[in-house]
């Protein structure tokens, strides 16, 4: 039997990037094929040239991708990627700074850049954040070995974290504002929080 992908948990997010692009195939057979390509490693050749059940029987292993993946919302406390162990920045408080800029410019491209993203957070054992090591490489580490089950989990546990820390920093300034006696600076202070609700 030829080995196929048959489930997010053993499908690569490179994978995942490629069936996303080959989903754009107007043509419902080649699409199929080029997908099957992709879970199976086979070339297209090949897969038309097997016998039509064997393809059928290949063809029913990809029903999975027509359901979303389930976001579990736990992460494991490390992942291993290539040559790298990377660990999840779990407390978003302790981000660097580089960290946060990194993470900001790419979240309006979303899943586009879920790799990106990822790597803000997945750092090295050992090491700090884009110091010691070329992220760049942990990117394509990612791409390569991290599951779609685990990305989508990461994402997950990454956004939820981040919206608890905005609110936690709104808060804050909340209880700064309404304590400020300057007139002026509470005013400032007041639309930016405002400014920053609108974003």
């Amino acid at each position: 039997m030829i080995p196929c992908i048959d489930n997010y948990k053993d499908l690569s997010l490179g994978k995942y990037e490629d069936i996303i692009k080959a989903n754009s195939i107007e043509s419902d057979i080649d699409r199929q094929v080029a997908v099957l390509s992709i879970l199976t490693g086979l070339s297209e050749r090949e897969l038309l040239n097997l016998p039509i059940a064997e393809y059928s029987q290949l063809a029913a292993k990809t029903d999975y991708l027509q359901t979303p993946v389930t976001k579990t919302g736990r992460i494991a406390s490390k992942y291993h990627a290539g040559k790298f162990t990377l660990i999840p920045t779990g407390d978003l408080r302790k981000i660097t700074t580089a960290q946060y800029i990194d993470f900001q410019t790419l979240a309006p491209e979303g899943d586009a850049k879920l790799v990106e993203i990822l790597s803000c957070f997945l750092v090295p054992e050992g090491m700090k954040y884009n110091d010691g090591y070329d992220v760049v490489e942990v990117q394509n580490a990612i791409r390569e070995d991290l599951s779609v089950q685990d990305a989508l989990n990461l994402s997950a546990f990454f956004l939820n974290k981040y919206a608890a820390l905005i609110r936690a920093t709104r808060r804050s300034l909340e209880r700064t504002i309404k304590r400020e006696t300057n007139p002026k600076r509470r005013k400032r202070m007041s639309a930016l929080l405002r400014k920053d609700g609108d974003g």
